[in-house]
């Protein structure tokens, strides 16, 4: 399913989530927030998303 977004806007943050990384808000240590919405991290996820959004 990922493969069907473009890289680099999109990143796998949990076995059941994709998020854009233009609306992230901000990155905690085990969740993220987007849109007021909390969407949690999967451990095997984390050094991807922190990639991800640093660029």
């Amino acid at each position: 399913m990922s493969d069907l977004f473009p890289a680099g806007r999109f990143v796998r943050v949990h076995k059941s989530f994709i998020v854009s990384t233009a609306r992230i808000t901000r990155l905690e240590s085990n969740r993220i927030m987007l849109n007021g919405y909390e969407i949690p991290i999967g451990r095997n996820f984390k050094g991807d998303l922190e990639r991800a959004w640093s660029t």
